[in-house]
């Protein structure tokens, strides 16, 4: 129990850069006020703190799952049948998150994104937020690549460099799954775009 009685979340963040650890650890215990943060800097200690505790949310570090990802995350995912999955990934490729997400994690997310992104991501992971629920057969092709883009934490620029379209059209896209999404900002479009499971 927490202050006042109040019941709090435990939240395990396994990644083995102390630096990273600590930075994430007080990230959370800012805007998550009824956390309680757990930390593990391998995987089989992650488990071992799992077993002892029952936790609300992973924040994992892909590289602690070694070469063979899919199936450390499908182990801890039958470990903890009811905790939701967040992983941090370096290099998120999207046939690289897809098989995230199929092997058990509720979303992954860019370890370069910035802080208020990062905020925006755990709070839908958590579900203290509502993230716009729009079925993915709603989407085009494009505005799945522009929802890629935004979860990777590109500026428009960057997205129109890499998607070979004008600025203005980037913007529209941007324009048009806001208004799907029922979200006024980039973070939390990248927060959906997490729910919705690219």
């Amino acid at each position: 129990m927490g202050w006042g009685g109040m019941s709090l979340r435990k939240i395990v963040i396994a990644d083995g850069i102390p630096l990273f650890r600590d930075g994430l650890r007080r990230l959370v215990l800012r805007y998550v006020t009824d956390a309680f943060v757990l930390e593990a800097d391998d995987f089989d200690s992650m488990l071992r703190v799992a077993s002892e505790n029952h936790p609300a949310l992973f924040v994992l570090d892909l590289l602690l799952c070694g070469h063979e990802y899919c199936a450390a995350i499908s182990r801890l995912r039958q470990h903890c049948p009811d905790s939701a999955i967040l992983v941090i990934a370096a290099d998120t490729q999207k046939a690289q998150i897809k098989a995230i997400i199929e092997h058990g994690a509720d979303g992954c997310v860019a370890r370069s994104v910035k802080p208020e992104v990062m905020v925006e991501v755990l709070t839908a992971t958590l579900g203290d937020e509502p993230v716009g629920r729009v079925e993915l057969s709603e989407l085009s092709p494009r505005q799945r690549q522009i929802l890629e883009q935004l979860a990777l934490g590109r500026t428009n620029k960057e997205i129109a460099l890499a998607l070979g379209i004008s600025h203005y059209t980037v913007r529209v896209h941007i324009s048009s799954l806001f208004r799907l999404l029922g979200v006024n900002s980039r973070t939390a479009a990248v927060a959906a775009a997490s729910g919705l499971r690219l």
